[in-house]
């Protein structure tokens, strides 16, 4: 997407998604994975795995908690 206005929501950036409605799943996920470091599947899969925190304990935290300890698991 271009640094100017969304032709469909006219956001500066885009809040609607518009660029990326044709995209497949592979290329929006490296797109998620160049701006945050982790794909939506990664993140996913650690809070399945529940090797190191149990679901239910996971469940009941914030995002930003558990991205913070999914970013600590994810550096070890």
């Amino acid at each position: 997407m271009g640094w100017s206005d969304c032709i469909e929501c006219g956001q500066t950036p885009c809040i609607c998604g518009h660029d990326y409605k044709g995209w497949d799943t592979k290329r929006k996920d490296g797109l998620v994975k160049a701006v945050q470091g982790f794909t939506t599947h990664e993140f996913v899969r650690w809070i399945q795995r529940g090797k190191v925190y149990p679901s239910d304990t996971i469940m009941q935290m914030g995002y930003e908690e558990m991205l913070e300890l999914f970013l600590k698991d994810k550096d070890e």
